[in-house]
């Protein structure tokens, strides 16, 4: 019997446009990645990524300076997020904040300017 694997779980940290996140959830959604992305992750509360993330229902947490006093309540915060989404691996798709390197991921950035 040819049984499906289970799904991993991807949180997306993005930025910007979200081109990459959109190719990648689209491809998730015609059963050629066998995913499901539980979060995305953004610094940026103006990104164009967080109106697609948005309309497809995904789960968001923005990442806003302002939003904690110090960045270990970020990380604290991000980490009850990554829990709750029960997440399998982080993929930054253009997201180039440090302090990430504590988790198995991918780095894809489409282009330096």
């Amino acid at each position: 019997m040819n049984q499906k694997s289970k799904p991993v779980n991807i949180v997306f940290f993005a930025s910007g446009s979200g081109s990459n996140f959109k190719s990648i959830h689209h491809n998730i959604k015609i059963g050629k990645i066998n995913a499901e992305i539980k979060l995305l992750v953004s610094n940026n509360p103006k990104a164009d990524v967080l109106a697609y993330a948005n309309a497809e229902e995904i789960p968001i947490f923005i990442h806003n300076k302002t939003r904690f006093s110090s960045k270990i309540e970020f990380i604290d915060s991000l980490f009850n997020q990554l829990k709750k989404a029960n997440a399998d691996l982080l993929v930054l798709a253009g997201f180039m904040k440090n302090g990430l390197n504590f988790f198995r991921s991918i780095v894809h950035i489409p282009k330096l300017e």
